[in-house]
């Protein structure tokens, strides 16, 4: 009798059919990256400093900030021994870095002053960017350490503004120099803030991926909070504007819109360069009079970068006091893409249905991530509530990997973030 039982509860979540599966409206493609292999951070630090909380939570890439003005003090003289330190923490602790390239050096400006005033304003400063790149490059390659990923500066669009020529011309130089050295490098385009369609097209116009290949990409940022000035025009930051879902269409004004970035690439023939989401996160601080929490937005933008397939999904920071995803304030969502991480491992994304990606008024979104002997599914909601009927003895989890539990239906509420329901296969 007691085996009879045991039996029966063993097989109480087994399926002869997928309960979900009518609802996915997009199949991923073949090749579709698993979670964790395009998941990364941005850090400031120039060590090992939660590079291991990191990794073990599923994280893969660690982007870093590589200052000009660290490396060369001295006209013509570079000092690259922080990097070669930073390159092995990053090595040991089995992270891939992605190095940014970006800012000015007193050296070279016009006026001689420590300031972002007159960044690459003239022709000497911009040889003197691509020179010490090229050395930093080759530094590498001396120590045998060949094939990274290189990003030309951050967002030229908001926090250093550059002019879009300037920026184009940066972008192709810089990529050309590295490619020169270091064949199998991956050189990235700067990431755009406000993601700047004219901007983009711009820079596209004007040669930027000139020396750009399929092994390179162009890079954006997936900040979906941009706001508006008294003047009607777009100011930073702001307040919460569009939710992460809305990647997938063009209905937000200043989120990055998958489909306009698509267009603008095809237009100018290098719709083989990938995209890549170079930073992106929500600070704490925007959510004082939202319908949810900060670990479930964190949660839903991971999701659906995702199912966008970007190859690198960047989130925005360590330890910054608003973003820091291992301050103590922000330890629940730091939690919940861990659990995302240990639920997505060993399982391949199979499908989605996400709001914009099919039909623009879908409130349920879902995604498939189907392993060797069962299929879990991301279920959540953008507004109020949403119930579903689930086979009985179907098995679920909050956002933080806590049990939930099911009879023969689940509601899935905004105020709680995505749960996660596991069905056996036969």
């Amino acid at each position: 009798m007691i085996f009879f039982l045991a039996l029966m509860l063993a097989m109480a979540n087994r399926v002869s059919a997928d309960p979900l599966e009518s609802m996915i409206k997009t199949r991923a493609v073949a090749g579709t990256l698993q979670f964790e292999q395009a998941l990364g951070f941005n850090t400031h630090h120039k060590d090992a400093t939660g590079l291991a909380q990191m990794k073990a939570a599923g994280f893969s890439w660690v982007r870093c900030y590589v200052l000009w003005k660290s490396c060369e003090k001295s006209k013509g003289v570079y000092d690259y021994s922080v990097w070669d330190g930073m390159q092995a923490a990053i090595k040991a602790n089995g992270l891939k870095p992605l190095l940014l390239l970006c800012y000015w050096n007193p050296l070279y400006n016009s006026n001689g002053a420590d300031n972002n005033r007159s960044v690459m304003n003239t022709p000497e400063e911009q040889t003197a960017f691509v020179n010490w790149v090229k050395a930093l490059v080759g530094h590498f390659k001396e120590r045998g350490i060949t094939g990274q990923y290189w990003e030309v500066w951050n967002e030229p669009d908001a926090v250093v503004l550059l002019k879009t020529v300037t920026y184009a011309t940066l972008v192709d130089q810089t990529a050309a120099a590295i490619h020169s050295v270091d064949p199998t490098a991956h050189v990235i385009s700067g990431g755009l803030a406000t993601y700047d369609t004219d901007m983009l097209e711009g820079a596209l116009a004007a040669g930027m991926a000139n020396h750009l290949t399929s092994n390179d990409g162009i890079g954006i940022h997936t900040y979906n909070y941009m706001g508006e000035n008294a003047a009607g025009e777009r100011a930073w930051p702001g307040p919460i504007a569009a939710d992460p879902e809305r990647m997938f269409n063009g209905n937000d004004r200043y989120s990055p819109r998958m489909p306009n970035c698509d267009a603008i690439k095809a237009k100018h023939g290098v719709s083989n360069i990938p995209t890549y989401n170079t930073e992106a996160s929500y600070s704490l601080g925007d959510f004082r009079d939202g319908p949810y929490d900060h670990p479930q937005i964190i949660l839903r933008w991971a999701l659906t970068t995702w199912a966008v397939g970007f190859p690198m999904n960047i989130l925005y920071d360590l330890d910054d006091v608003g973003y820091g995803i291992l301050n103590k304030d922000h330890e629940n969502a730091f939690k919940a893409i861990a659990t995302l991480s240990n639920i997505a491992k060993g399982r391949t994304l199979t499908g989605y249905t996400i709001y914009g990606s099919v039909y623009a008024n879908s409130n349920l979104n879902l995604l498939r991530m189907e392993g060797a002997r069962d299929v879990v599914y991301a279920l959540w909601v953008r507004s109020g509530t949403q119930k579903l009927s689930v086979p009985s003895g179907t098995t679920g989890s909050d956002m933080l990997g806590n049990a939930i539990t099911i009879e023969t239906s689940v509601t899935v509420d905004v105020t709680a973030g995505p749960i996660y329901l596991t069905f056996i296969k036969d």
